[in-house]
């Protein structure tokens, strides 16, 4: 039966595709966000510790991180799910899509690495153990995490495809 609309509705075929783009665009967001709530999570704790052990200075660095990685939750969340209209040629579509599913990819990775690095911030700071360091590097990390996301922004909406084309 679908075989048969997609037949008869002019571009069905079309809007299936940027349907399906947008349900992985939400899926990628969703795991992304639900990784980056548990380094959230992870920092909470860790200011925890900072608080009892009564380190003002750590405690300064760790809530910059801790809204760091808030801050980067709520935009991801708010952001516009898209697709680039004119991704309907199709060696340019395979290309972007290719380009894509890397970039998914390596976001995910990063927000799984960033999810184990501060579990780890965490236990040590439990431990009593100097964490100002590996606070500093979550930071650095969640700079990296927004550049990688900007690509993934700029691929959905098609500004990188512009930039590749001219």
């Amino acid at each position: 039966m679908l075989g048969k609309m997609m037949k008869l509705v002019p571009g069905y075929r079309g809007y299936k595709k940027k349907e399906e783009r947008r349900e992985t665009d939400r899926v990628v967001r969703e795991k992304a966000i639900r990784l980056l709530k548990e380094s959230e999570e992870n920092m909470v704790s860790t200011l925890e510790s900072a608080v009892n052990a009564g380190n003002k200075d750590l405690m300064k660095i760790i809530e910059k991180a801790r809204g760091d990685i808030h801050n980067y939750i709520t935009k991801i969340k708010t952001a516009e799910y898209g697709y680039a209209p004119g991704w309907n040629v199709v060696s340019i579509q395979e290309k972007l899509l290719e380009a894509m599913i890397a970039c998914d990819s390596e976001i995910i990775l990063m927000a799984q690495d960033l999810k184990d690095y501060t579990s780890d911030i965490n236990s040590r700071a439990f431990s009593k153990e100097d964490v100002t360091e590996q606070v500093r590097e979550v930071i650095k990390k969640m700079r990296d995490f927004r550049e990688k996301y900007q690509e993934r922004i700029d691929i959905v909406s098609g500004t990188k495809q512009i930039i590749e084309m001219e």
